[in-house]
């Protein structure tokens, strides 16, 4: 697997000292793109062909809570190539232990016609060498749901924007995790992304709180459902 150790620093904690979710999605999200660059496929590469790899979503499990002092060694392998998804497995381990496993989900996306395409053979062959076995964490489609109440809204800012020119994976994680209790213990995170969230949209936060669970969606102005992240 593709290895990579990365070193938190203050602004990564919580206020119990534990890695910010966000931190963590930050990691596995970096990780995705220095493995494609270091087999030859960086951003300009990959925008010279008319391609970008859009995540569909995540599940993670959290086995332990990272702490402060030691730095996260980060792995990342490819599971599955098919037509139209390339699906990777994620390791995070902190002093020898493993404390987060996970299954990304990335689809190719041409550029100029912004529609789902057929990865080329070529970046299916620069990654045979590295497949690796089912992690037993498969994705799951998120559904909505019908019980979720909208408990606010917020407008996008230029700050929320990256490269892609919508909301950053990561940062619709943390927008949508507003909306849970900080003192819900999660194990279990399922991440499904339906819609880009674009500047200066209205965005509408429902969450749906059950005993062992959160569900929590971010829709648009017209009801339409944009993320949707269910939480265990």
């Amino acid at each position: 697997m593709y290895e990579r150790v990365y070193t938190l620093r203050y602004g990564d904690l919580d206020r119990k000292g534990n890695a910010k979710l966000g931190t963590i999605f930050d990691i596995l999200q970096d990780i995705s793109t220095r493995h494609s660059e270091d087999i030859g496929y960086d951003m300009k590469k990959l925008y010279s062909m008319n391609i970008a790899f859009l995540l569909k979503g995540w599940r993670i499990r959290i086995l332990e809570p990272f702490n402060y002092y030691s730095d996260i060694v980060a792995r990342t392998g490819i599971m599955k190539i098919r037509h139209f998804e390339t699906i990777r497995k994620y390791e995070l381990w902190q002093d020898g232990v493993l404390k987060l496993i996970g299954t990304g989900n990335w689809m190719p996306v041409n550029t100029e016609t912004k529609r789902i395409m057929v990865c080329p053979d070529e970046i299916k062959e620069a990654y045979e060498c590295i497949e690796e076995k089912d992690n037993n964490i498969p994705f799951i489609r998120v559904r909505e749901e019908e019980n979720a109440e909208c408990i606010g809204s917020f407008k996008i800012q230029k700050r929320d924007i990256d490269t892609n020119g919508h909301v950053n994976n990561v940062k619709s994680i943390e927008l949508a995790m507003e909306g849970i209790d900080d003192k819900f213990g999660y194990r279990e995170i399922q991440v499904t992304y339906v819609k880009e969230l674009k500047i200066n949209e209205e965005i509408f936060l429902f969450v749906n709180n059950k005993d062992d669970s959160y569900q929590t969606e971010l829709k648009d102005s017209d009801g339409k459902a944009c993320v949707l992240i269910n939480v265990l």
